[in-house]
C-alpha cells in the first residue's frame, strides 16, 4: 500500500515508532539524570513559602550589644546604635567593637560580656538536597530562643552533587532575601540602646 507520493505507509509510520523510542529514551535518560534537579527547584519554592522567615518571640529594648558567632561586624555599632558587638568563635576569647565617640575600638582575645547572642544552626534536610539554616538570637540569662530567622537552600540534584562534591559548595538556590534582611532581622529584635532612626 502506498500514498500519494509513492512512499510505502508502514514504512513511514515505522519511522516515526523509532523517533518516538528515541524521544522517549533521550527523554528518560534525562530525567534520571536531572529530574531531581528539576522538581527541587519547584520544591525549593514550596520549603520557601512554608518554612522560611522570621520567627519573632520576644523583642528586647535597650539593648547595648550582643555577641555573634560570625567574625563579629563594627558596622552594626556604627550604624545602629549598640555600644558594642563581639564576635568569634569562642565566647571566652572574642573580639569586641567599642564605640568611643566617633571612633570604634577593637579588643582582641576577650572573654563575652554579651547576654544576647546570635549563632547559625544548620540542618541538613532528607535526601540530602536541602539545607535549613536558623539564625537563632538566644538570651544567654535563661537560655531563651528570643528569635529565629530560616532560611532555605537547595544544593542541586544528584548527578550535580556528584560531580561537584567537594569542590565547591553546590548550592544552586535559595529562599529569596531582602537587601540587609539580617541586619533588619537583628535590629528589629535586639532595639539599640543608642538607636538610630
Amino acid at each position: 500500500m502506498t500514498d500519494k507520493s509513492g512512499s510505502s505507509l508502514p514504512n513511514n509510520r515505522s519511522r516515526i515508532r523509532k523517533l518516538i523510542r528515541w524521544f522517549l529514551v533521550v527523554l528518560l535518560i534525562f530525567a534520571v539524570l536531572f529530574g531531581d534537579h528539576v522538581i527541587g527547584h519547584v520544591y525549593l519554592k514550596h520549603l520557601c513559602e512554608q518554612e522560611s522567615g522570621t520567627k519573632i518571640l520576644r523583642v528586647v529594648p535597650n539593648v547595648d550589644g550582643f555577641w555573634w558567632s560570625a567574625i563579629g561586624d563594627a558596622r552594626f555599632a556604627t550604624q545602629y546604635g549598640y555600644d558594642f558587638v563581639e564576635g568569634g568563635v569562642q565566647r571566652d576569647r572574642v573580639t569586641r567593637f567599642v564605640v568611643s565617640g566617633s571612633k570604634v575600638d577593637s579588643m582582641k582575645n576577650v572573654k563575652s560580656i554579651s547576654r544576647y547572642i546570635i549563632y547559625e544552626k544548620q540542618i541538613e534536610l532528607p535526601g540530602g538536597m536541602f539545607v535549613k539554616t536558623e539564625e537563632i538570637i538566644e538570651d544567654t540569662a535563661n537560655g531563651e530562643r528570643v528569635a529565629v530567622e530560616t532560611s532555605i537552600a537547595f544544593r542541586s540534584g544528584w548527578l550535580l552533587r556528584a560531580i561537584f562534591s567537594g569542590a565547591f559548595s553546590t548550592v544552586v538556590g535559595r529562599c529569596q532575601r531582602e537587601p540587609n534582611q539580617f541586619d533588619k532581622f537583628v535590629v528589629n529584635v535586639l532595639k539599640p540602646i543608642n538607636a538610630k532612626d
